[in-house]
C-alpha cells in the first residue's frame, strides 16, 4: 500500500518536470538539428568535395578531442551537486566546480598547444594542404572555450537549471554556426575562412555559459565564499566516479566521430564527406532523446536517493516511450525515403552509390537503440560508472576493429556496419546490467503504444510514398498528411502515453518551475 501511495504521489511531479525540461531541450534541439542540417548542406555545396571532407574530418576530430578534455565532468556533476546541496554543502559544490574547471581547462590548453605544434607534421602525413592545416589550427585554438562552455552548462543542468543548455548550446551556438559559415561562403572564403566562422560560435557560447552558471549559483545561494571549508575527500570521491565516465565519454564520442576519420584516412576525404551527409540524421535524432535524458539525470538521482523502485520503474518506461515518440518518426522517415533524404545534400551525397545503404543500416540501428531506453543514463546515476565505461570502451573496440576490417572492401558501408554492431552491443550490455541491478526494463504497454503509433502513422505512410515514387509537392503533401495523422494519434492515445500528465506540467505558469 505504501509503495502504491508513493508511486501515485511521486510520478506526476517527476513527469511534469521531465516534460517541462524535455520541452525546453526539444525546442533547442529542433533548432540545433535544423542548424546542423543547414551547416552540412552549406559546406557540402559551398566547398569542393575534398575541402568539405576535410572540414567534416576536422570538426569530427574537434568534437572527439573536446569530449575527451571534459573528462566526463558533466555527468559527475549531475550525480554529486544535488547530493551536496541537499546536505547544505555550498563549499563542496564550489570546490567541485573550481576543481573540475581547472583540471579540464589544463587538459584543453595542453591539447591545443600540442596539437598546433604537431599539426604541420600531421598534415604532411595525411597529405593535407596548407589551408587544411590552417583550418585545423583555428579549430584547436577554440578548444578551451568549448570545454569551458560544456562544463558550465553541465553544472547548471546538474543544479536543475535547464534553460541555459537549450538557449546557449542549442539555439545560440548551433544556430550561429550555419549563419556565420553562410556569410563566410558568400564572401568567397575557403576552407580556413569557413573553419574560422564555425569556431567563433564556441567563443560566444563560452561567454554566455559562464554568465549563466554564475547566475544559477547566485540564485541557489552558492555564490561567493562559503562559511565552512569543503568536506574532506569531496574531490577524491568526485574523480573516482568521474574519471571512468570520462573514459566512457571519450569512447562514446569516438564511436560517433572516429568512423569519419577512418573513412577519410583509408578511403578519401570525398568518401568522408559522403559518409557524413549520409549519417547526418543520427545526431539529429540523438539531440531529441538527449533533451529528455539530460532532464532525466537529476530526476533519477533523486529517485535513487529515496530508493523508490516503483517510481523508478514507471519513470524509466515513460521516458523510453517519450524518446521513441521523439526519435522514431525521424528514423522511420529517413529509412523509408533514403534517396530523398540524400538529395538534400547535393553533389557530396552523390559521390558514391552506396550512401542509401548506409542510411538504411544507420536508421535500423537507431530504432533499436532508442527502444532500449535510457539504459546508460540509469546505469550512471545508479553509480555504475565502471560498467558504463566498460560497455562503451568495448563498443569502440568493436567499431574500430570492424572499420579496419570492413572499410577496405566495403567502403562506407563497412563503416556503417561496424558502427551498427558497436551500438547494438553497447545497448545490449547496458540493458542486461540495468535489468539485473535495478530490476527494470522498458517493455510495457506504454512503449508498445509508442512503437505502434509511430510505425502506423509515420513508417507505413512513408513506405507507401517510397513505393509510389512521388516527388516534389506530392511528397511534401504526403509527409504533411503523415504528420497530421501522427499528431491526431498522440491526442487519441494521450492517456496511454502519459501525454496528459506532460501537458499538465507544460501548462503551469510558475516561472521557477521552468528553470
Amino acid at each position: 500500500m505504501s509503495s502504491t501511495r508513493t508511486l501515485q504521489a511521486a510520478v506526476p511531479g517527476h513527469l511534469a518536470t521531465l516534460a517541462r525540461g524535455g520541452a525546453l531541450g526539444l525546442a533547442g534541439s529542433a533548432v540545433a538539428g535544423v542548424a546542423g542540417f543547414a551547416l552540412v548542406a552549406l559546406v557540402a555545396r559551398g566547398l569542393s568535395p575534398e575541402n568539405a571532407g576535410a572540414f567534416f574530418a576536422i570538426t569530427a576530430g574537434f568534437v572527439l578531442v573536446e569530449g575527451m578534455a571534459v573528462l566526463g565532468t558533466d555527468t559527475g556533476l549531475a550525480r554529486f551537486l544535488l547530493r551536496h546541496e541537499a546536505r547544505g554543502g555550498s563549499a563542496d559544490i564550489l570546490a567541485l566546480l573550481r576543481n573540475a574547471r581547472a583540471v579540464c581547462l589544463t587538459v584543453a590548453v595542453t591539447v591545443t598547444l600540442s596539437g598546433i605544434a604537431v599539426s604541420g607534421a600531421l598534415g604532411t602525413a595525411l597529405g593535407w594542404g596548407a589551408e587544411t592545416v590552417t583550418a585545423l589550427r583555428i579549430a584547436l585554438c577554440v578548444l578551451p572555450a568549448a570545454v569551458l562552455a560544456d562544463i558550465s552548462l553541465g553544472a547548471a543542468r546538474a543544479l536543475t537549471e535547464l534553460r541555459s543548455t537549450a538557449l546557449i548550446d542549442r539555439l545560440l551556438r548551433a544556430g550561429l554556426q550555419p549563419v556565420a559559415v553562410g556569410f563566410a561562403l558568400l564572401g568567397g572564403a575557403g576552407l580556413a575562412g569557413v573553419a574560422a566562422a564555425w569556431a567563433a560560435s564556441h567563443v560566444v557560447a563560452a561567454v554566455a555559459a559562464l554568465h549563466s552558471l554564475r547566475a544559477t549559483l547566485r540564485r541557489r545561494g552558492h555564490s561567493g565564499s562559503s562559511p565552512r571549508p569543503a568536506s574532506p575527500g569531496v574531490r577524491q570521491a568526485f574523480w573516482r566516479f568521474t574519471w571512468l565516465r570520462g573514459l566512457a565519454r571519450m569512447a562514446q564520442i569516438g564511436m560517433q566521430k572516429a568512423d569519419i576519420l577512418v573513412v577519410a584516412a583509408l578511403v578519401s576525404p570525398t568518401a568522408a564527406a559522403a559518409y557524413t551527409v549520409a549519417t547526418r540524421f543520427v545526431p539529429l535524432g540523438q539531440l531529441s532523446t538527449q533533451a529528455v535524458q539530460q532532464v532525466l539525470q537529476p530526476r533519477l538521482t533523486e529517485i535513487l536517493v529515496h530508493d523508490d523502485r516503483a517510481t523508478l520503474r514507471e519513470i524509466y518506461r515513460v521516458a523510453t516511450a517519450w524518446c521513441m515518440l521523439l526519435a522514431w518518426p525521424l528514423h522511420l522517415t529517413v529509412l523509408m525515403l533514403a534517396g530523398h533524404y540524400l538529395a538534400l545534400f547535393g553533389p557530396a551525397a552523390a559521390s558514391t552509390d552506396h550512401a542509401p545503404l548506409v542510411v538504411v543500416v544507420m536508421a535500423l540501428t537507431m530504432l533499436v537503440a532508442v527502444a532500449s531506453g535510457p539504459v546508460d543514463t540509469l546505469l550512471l546515476m545508479s553509480g555504475r560508472s565502471l560498467a558504463s565505461a566498460g560497455n562503451t570502451a568495448l563498443a569502440l573496440v568493436i567499431d574500430l576493429s570492424l572499420c579496419l576490417l570492413l572499410i577496405p572492401g566495403l567502403g562506407i558501408v563497412g563503416a556503417a556496419i561496424a558502427w551498427a554492431a558497436a551500438v547494438v552491443s553497447r545497448c545490449a550490455l547496458a540493458f542486461w546490467q540495468v535489468g539485473r541491478s535495478q530490476r527494470v526494463h522498458p517493455f510495457s504497454r506504454i512503449t508498445l503504444t509508442a512503437a505502434s503509433v509511430t510505425t502506423v502513422c509515420v513508417g507505413l505512410p512513408c513506405g507507401l510514398l517510397a513505393l509510389s515514387d512521388v516527388d516534389g509537392w506530392w511528397l511534401l503533401l504526403g509527409l504533411a498528411g503523415s504528420g497530421a495523422l501522427f499528431v491526431a494519434s498522440l491526442y487519441r492515445f494521450r492517456s496511454g502515453l502519459a501525454l496528459d500528465q506532460a501537458w499538465r506540467g507544460l501548462a503551469t505558469r510558475d516561472s521557477e518551475a521552468w528553470r
